[in-house]
């Protein structure tokens, strides 16, 4: 019965144009659940919300490891530290080998909080790591960003000129994008 009145919600909101509440409020006057219409509008937000991430499985991976760093942050504010440890070490080889290496710094940031709350016998070794893992992490993002400017540049160029020849200006400042370091 709920999940009927939820669908009835979404199709009249789908067929609006414009958000008109009081349209709504008319269309199921009388119901119990218009009663609670704040509520219900948060829930079902809530439901499209779950279904636009089921639906675009591309993004399902970074999604996922998000949601699983929220549990190993809830995992380490319940002093579950263990578990925290064991689920962050699983997601964090998952967002290497993806390179999603701004998760990959939020990672590291609760493993030194983890480090910092355990303080074991080779705490100054392992916070060494992770210091110069999260260098590295940095280091190549820096690359990345490089990289996607560089390459923008060059789209840019082309993009200007077409499947022309390039103008010497155009082609010299490609010249000087070929030449950089980082190619």
């Amino acid at each position: 019965k709920r999940e009927d009145n939820y669908i009835k919600m979404f199709d009249v909101l789908n067929s609006q144009k414009t958000y008109n509440e009081a349209a709504l409020k008319k269309k199921f006057a009388g119901s119990k659940f218009i009663k609670r219409l704040p509520f219900e509008k948060i829930y079902l937000s809530k439901r499209i919300l779950e279904s636009l991430q089921s639906y675009h499985k591309e993004d399902t991976t970074l999604l996922y490891l998000r949601s699983q760093l929220r549990n190993a942050a809830m995992l380490f504010d319940k002093a579950l530290y263990p578990e925290c440890e064991k689920l962050l070490k699983k997601i964090k080889q998952t967002t290497s080998q993806y390179e999603f290496f701004s998760l990959l710094i939020d990672i590291i940031y609760l493993e030194v909080k983890l480090l910092n709350t355990l303080r074991p016998a080779n705490y100054i070794k392992k916070l060494t790591l992770l210091i110069d893992e999260k260098s590295e992490v940095l280091n190549k993002m820096s690359n990345l960003s490089s990289y996607e400017y560089i390459g923008m540049k060059l789209f840019n160029y082309i993009e200007k000129s077409g499947a022309y020849l390039l103008h010497k200006k155009e082609s010299k400042a490609i010249n000087e994008l070929m030449s950089h370091p980082l190619m």
